[in-house]
Formats: C-alpha cells, sequence, structure tokens
C-alpha cells in the first residue's frame, strides 16, 4: 500500500435534512497535490473534514494507507490540517507555535530544538523563532501553521482554503512556495479551495464539486481543456457557450438566423440531431480584420466593447449569434500587435479541435 494514499468509498453526510457530501467515491495517490474545487457550499470543506476525522460519514467508508478509519478520531490518523484562519497561538513564539505537536508527544528538548531549526530553514524563515504572530505577516504566519502541522511528520496534509486571506500579490507568491515545499516533503497534500487559478497552478489532480458530488476528476489539463460538462467549462476559466444541433459526425448547426453550419471534431458518442451545447474558451478564438480562408469556422461581428487587462486584451463581440461573445488576446504592446477598438468590424474563427461539445442537458 502506498503511504498517504486516501480511499472514499460511497461516502455521503447528512446534516439534518441537508445532504452536504452526496455518495462520494475518490482515490487520492501517495505523495499527490490533489485540490478539491467548487464553490462555497458544494460540499469540498465536509469531505476533507471527514478525511481528517472531524466529521464522520453518515454512510460509506474512509481508509488512510489501506487501514478502514470507520470512528478514528483525529489524533490517531496519520494527517494534520492547516486551517484559513492558521489558528496559531497569539501568546506563545513561532518555535513554541511549531514545537507543540512534539511537546504534546513528549519528545525530547533535544528533538524538539533540532526539529524546530530544520522546519524554519524548511519554511524559509531562520531566525524567527523568538517572535509572536503578532510581528510576522500574513505570508509568515501561514508558513508557521505550515512548519507546526509538519513538524510530527504526517503522511498526509490537509488545507482548507490556507491562502484566501492573503493579498493577490502574496497568494500568487505562496502558491509557489507551497508547491515547492510539497514536493521537498513529498506527502500527500489535499487542499480545499474555490479559486480555479489557485486549483490548476498547485495540483496534480483535480476534483470538481457542485451540490455535493463530484463531477470530475482529472489533471488540470484535462479539467481545463477537456471538461465533461457545462457547469465544470464554466467554473474552471472562462467559456463562450454557443447552442446549436448535431446534424452529422462532425458539423453543428448553430441557432443563428439563419441557422449557420460549423464544423466540430468527430463524436460518435451522440446520436444526429442531439442538441449540442459548443463551449469556446476566449484564449482559443482568432480575432482577425480579414478571415483566413482555410480556417473552418468564422463568425463576423463587431466589437462592442474592449477592456485592458495587462498582460491581456479583452474584446466583447457581437455576432450573428444573440449572445456576445468574449474574446481575449495576448498583449504583445503597440509595436508587434494590433489593437481593436469599439465599433470595429472583426472576423472572429477557430478550428473544431479548439471547440468542446457538449449535450446541452449536462451540466
Amino acid at each position: 500500500m502506498t503511504i498517504g494514499q486516501i480511499t472514499l468509498t460511497s461516502v455521503t453526510k447528512q446534516f439534518g435534512d441537508t445532504v452536504a457530501v452526496d455518495d462520494v467515491s475518490l482515490q487520492i495517490e501517495g505523495g499527490e497535490f490533489f485540490s478539491l474545487l467548487g464553490p462555497s457550499g458544494c460540499g469540498k470543506t465536509t469531505t476533507l473534514r471527514i478525511i481528517g476525522g472531524f466529521e464522520y460519514p453518515t454512510t460509506g467508508e474512509v481508509s488512510i494507507n489501506g487501514e478502514l478509519m470507520a470512528e478514528t478520531p483525529p489524533y490517531r490518523r496519520p494527517v494534520n490540517t492547516v486551517f484559513q484562519n492558521y489558528a496559531l497561538f497569539p501568546h506563545k513564539t513561532v518555535t513554541q507555535n511549531i514545537a507543540f505537536g512534539l511537546q504534546m508527544k513528549k519528545a525530547t528538548k533535544a528533538e524538539i530544538s533540532d526539529a524546530v531549526e530544520r522546519a524554519l530553514d524548511l519554511i524559509q524563515l531562520p531566525g524567527y523563532g523568538d517572535r509572536k504572530p503578532s510581528e510576522l505577516s500574513g505570508g509568515e504566519r501561514q508558513r508557521v501553521a505550515l512548519a507546526r502541522a509538519l513538524i510530527n511528520e504526517p503522511t498526509i496534509l490537509l488545507l482548507d482554503e490556507p491562502l484566501s486571506a492573503l493579498d493577490l500579490k502574496l497568494r500568487k507568491q505562496m502558491q509557489l512556495e507551497l508547491k515547492a515545499l510539497q514536493r521537498k516533503v513529498g506527502i500527500t497534500f489535499v487542499y480545499v479551495t474555490h479559486d480555479q487559478g489557485e486549483a490548476l497552478a498547485l495540483s496534480d489532480r483535480i476534483a470538481v464539486m457542485s451540490d455535493g458530488r463530484i463531477l470530475q476528476v482529472g489533471t488540470p489539463s484535462e479539467i481545463y481543456d477537456s471538461p465533461q460538462g457545462r457547469f465544470v467549462a464554466d467554473f474552471i476559466g472562462t467559456s463562450n457557450f454557443l447552442e446549436g444541433t448535431l446534424i452529422s459526425q462532425n458539423e453543428i448547426t448553430l441557432a443563428t438566423e439563419p441557422p449557420l453550419k460549423i464544423v466540430s471534431t468527430p463524436n460518435n458518442s451522440m446520436p444526429i440531431d442531439t442538441p449540442v451545447t459548443l463551449a469556446l474558451r476566449p484564449e482559443r478564438l482568432d480575432l482577425r480584420t480579414t478571415p483566413i480562408s482555410d480556417v473552418a469556422n468564422c463568425l463576423r461581428g463587431v466589437i462592442q466593447d474592449e477592456s485592458y487587462l495587462g498582460t491581456l486584451l479583452q474584446y466583447t463581440i457581437q455576432t450573428d449569434y444573440p449572445t456576445p461573445l468574449i474574446v481575449h488576446q495576448q498583449n504583445t504592446g503597440t509595436r508587434d500587435g494590433h489593437r481593436f477598438q469599439r465599433g470595429d468590424t472583426v472576423y472572429l474563427q477557430w478550428t473544431p479541435e479548439n471547440a468542446i461539445v457538449l449535450k446541452t442537458d449536462e451540466h
């Protein structure tokens, strides 16, 4: 059995009449950085608490390292947790906070001193041992919380939105540090977040949750490039959705007036005349003043709005399709790139492989 492996089998958790986790089955491999991703109230934190032993499933089983946890309490599981609010003792020093777990285990002073020094080096805070939490920045407090959780050498670390209280720039920095830390210690990280970009940047695999259920599990590229339903395509990044009908294995008519025929990737899993939804990522659409003749799909439109987003230029375009479409272009500067203006007539094109075809009733 791989150390750090977690298996959930048909886990359901009810609070009265509310089903917080609904028949979740999942396997997390040892040494993975695994994220539970979804909107508030989707059941991701409850799932994390069930793994940690802070909640017990109403039905179903949890195994860690091949052993059924049943009603095993948190302190008897090879798991530690980092909470959103850090949960540091304000009256204790950094050293005392980090050492707390080892003190509870009755480790010797020499063992504690050596372990704390190693932990401070690991989180890149050597020399900070005598400071109080109030003397640290938010990012430094989060590192101390990580060190305190890691000092007992768990095989699994659970992290409940640990970066959500940080400002954007610090959060991006801490994401890099957290990923590097996980690779260095080599244990399983199970990470709860509602931030799609954070999950994509950090994870080996992601489980997307909604209404207590897991909708899709996959690598970041699988989740982003091949979503299995509209909810996942909409929640992960940004998508344009166009409704249509499959008229052959590789052709769709869009709901325009008159209907527009486009070419799609070959699809043998859906019968002809199936209502479909086409998901188009804004950065996968090509915007030009004149169309390229050998690109299969083209919509003529007019720029309604343009926004400067720093590294990106965002355009809102009204085409023959009723709903305006969003297009992102890399901002290459005025020397290399063309910046469109409101009112410009443009041609929006895409290749079949840059569109995702979903059944319209898939959510």
